[in-house]
C-alpha cells in the first residue's frame, strides 16, 4: 500500500502554494489521517474512491483510495491514501495533471487552475468557493453545505454507503458505530456563469459549424442565445436551449434526487483569443439532497471520521 499523501493547499494570507505541491507531508503508515490531532474549527469531509476498471482484483476492484478534505481558516488539507490496492497516487502528482479553466461571467473573467485557492471556511458545515475578477472585483460565490445524516447501527435499505458498493461486505452486512455520520450536499451559486477547459479547444470549424451540429431534441429544434461576459463584457458566449427545458425560476431552485446529478446548465460555445471552444452554462442554483432516509432513498457521498475508519476497517478486514 502506498504511504499516506498530504497535500496543503494554503490560503494567501499564509504563503503561496502551487498546484497539489506537497507544502507538507506526511510520511507514516498509519491507516488514520493525520488531521486527527487539530484541534481548529473545521469543514471535514471524507470520501472513497473506488475503481473497478484497471487491473481488477478480488471482486474485479482495483483499487480503493481514501480522501480526507479539511477547510479550515488558514487553508485546505487534502490527504489521500490507499486502503486496498494501489492507484499510483505518485503518477498523478504535479501541475501537470491539471486542466485550467476559464470562468467568464457578466464583469468577470477568471483562470482557475486551482479550485482549492478559492475556499473560504465559514463553520463546521459550509465553505464558499469564490472567483473574482481583478479588475472589476465582481464574485461568483458557491455555497457547499454538508447535510449530515446519521448512520449508527446495522445497514439500512433506504441510506445506501460505500461499503453497499463491495460484496464481500455487502453481502454479510455492516453496523456503524455510535456517532457515525454520513454526509450529501446542498449547493448554492450566486450568479449564471459559463465554464470551459482552455486546454481543449473545439474541432468546429467555426461557430456556424457548432450551431448545425446541434440537433433536434424531442422533435424540438434547439433556441441560440448569447450572453456577454467578461471583466468588460467584451466576449460572446453562445448557448443552446429547447422549448421545452425545465423552467428557471427567479433563483433556479430545483430539488434532485441525489446530488451528483447536474445543477441547471446549457451547453455552450465562445470563440476566446481565435480558437472555438465549447463548455457549459450553469444557472444560478440552489440544489439540496434529501437527508430524511423514511421520505427518500439516501445516497452517501461522505464521511465524517467515525464512520469513515469503521468503513476502512471494514474494508482492511475483507480486502488484503
Amino acid at each position: 500500500m502506498l504511504k499516506p499523501r498530504s497535500v496543503l493547499l494554503c490560503s494567501s494570507i499564509l504563503l503561496s502554494c502551487s498546484m497539489l505541491a506537497a507544502c507538507g507531508s506526511d510520511d507514516s503508515d498509519s491507516s488514520v489521517s493525520n488531521n486527527e490531532n487539530i484541534s481548529e474549527s473545521a469543514y471535514e469531509f471524507i470520501s472513497f474512491i473506488i475503481d473497478d476498471d484497471s487491473q481488477p482484483g478480488l471482486d474485479g476492484i482495483s483499487y480503493i483510495n481514501r480522501q480526507n478534505l479539511r477547510v479550515t481558516a488558514n487553508g485546505v488539507m487534502l490527504t489521500e491514501y490507499d486502503v486496498y490496492g494501489n492507484s499510483d497516487l505518485d503518477d498523478n502528482e504535479g501541475p501537470e495533471s491539471i486542466l485550467p479553466s476559464l470562468i467568464l461571467a457578466k464583469n468577470l473573467k477568471y483562470l482557475s487552475t486551482n479550485e482549492f485557492e478559492n475556499f473560504k471556511y465559514i463553520d463546521n458545515d459550509t465553505f464558499e468557493e469564490i472567483y473574482k475578477d481583478e479588475k472589476t472585483g465582481k464574485t461568483i460565490i458557491k455555497t457547499q453545505i454538508k447535510n449530515p445524516i446519521k448512520v449508527s447501527g446495522p445497514s439500512s435499505e433506504n441510506i445506501s454507503v460505500t461499503l453497499d458498493s463491495l460484496p464481500r461486505i455487502a453481502n454479510k452486512g455492516y453496523n456503524f458505530p455510535n456517532g457515525s455520520l454520513c454526509y450529501n450536499y446542498r449547493n448554492i451559486s450566486d450568479k449564471e456563469y459559463f465554464e470551459f477547459d482552455l486546454d481543449s479547444p473545439s474541432e468546429y470549424p467555426s461557430l456556424m459549424a457548432w450551431k448545425n451540429d446541434r440537433s433536434p431534441k424531442n422533435g424540438i429544434n434547439p433556441l441560440f442565445n448569447t450572453m456577454m461576459v467578461g471583466s468588460d463584457n467584451e466576449i460572446s458566449v453562445t448557448y443552446v436551449t429547447y422549448s421545452d427545458d425545465i423552467d428557471k425560476d427567479t433563483d433556479g431552485s430545483v430539488n434532485l434526487p441525489i446530488f451528483g446529478t447536474a445543477p441547471p446548465q446549457a451547453l455552450a460555445a465562445v470563440i476566446y483569443e481565435g480558437k472555438l471552444y465549447e463548455g457549459t452554462l450553469f444557472y444560478p442554483s440552489d440544489i439540496s439532497s434529501p437527508t430524511d432516509p423514511s421520505v427518500s432513498q439516501i445516497f452517501c457521498l461522505g464521511y465524517n471520521k467515525v464512520a469513515a475508519d469503521y468503513i476502512e476497517r471494514e474494508i482492511k478486514n475483507s480486502y488484503r
